[in-house]
């Protein structure tokens, strides 16, 4: 073999490792950055479990009547079952809601130490704000979406990831 086959051979698995190391740099601040994607939706889900308490304790309470009976008394433990699910659920609410802020602290933090004022923008929007490409390209007066995502991926390879937490 040729030293200059070797070298360019050589070259090649260099630009191979070097892509995948940015490929697996990058995989690793989207998943970062999207566990706040991930948090929000816990929230809005516990949300709604809570809002199906208060409809189905609403619900027995408008059909409850004042006359003692059997279906009364069945009626009042239900309510209460469904008093006791919404005080839990709210508990549980608030905690991943402290979660939540304190993550976002945290990514706002990491994304603040981009020297680029581009990447940190292109980050915010993206992760924290939960803007859709098409709202940040114009934002950024970008018609390109490719050079757009190119930003990205840059933004992305800028950001330091601390080791993630899993929940």
């Amino acid at each position: 073999m040729s030293m200059r086959k070797y070298l360019r051979d050589f070259a090649k698995m260099n630009a191979s490792v070097q892509a995948h190391a940015h490929s697996e740099r990058q995989k690793a601040a989207r998943e970062y950055l999207n566990q706040l994607t991930r948090k929000n939706a816990r929230i809005q889900a516990l949300m709604e479990q809570q809002q199906h308490y208060r409809e189905t304790a609403e619900r027995i309470t408008r059909g409850y009547s004042k006359a003692p009976s059997a279906s009364s008394h069945r009626a009042g433990s239900v309510i209460e079952e469904c008093v006791a699910g919404i005080d839990e659920v709210e508990r549980e609410i608030k905690q991943r809601i402290e979660e939540y802020t304190e993550l976002t602290r945290e990514i706002e933090a990491a994304i603040a130490r981009i020297p680029d004022d581009r990447y940190r923008d292109i980050l915010r929007w993206r992760y924290v704000n939960g803007w859709k490409w098409e709202r940040i390209a114009k934002e950024m007066n970008y018609s390109d979406m490719k050079w757009l995502w190119n930003l990205h991926r840059r933004a992305l390879e800028a950001l330091e990831v601390p080791p993630l937490k899993h929940d």
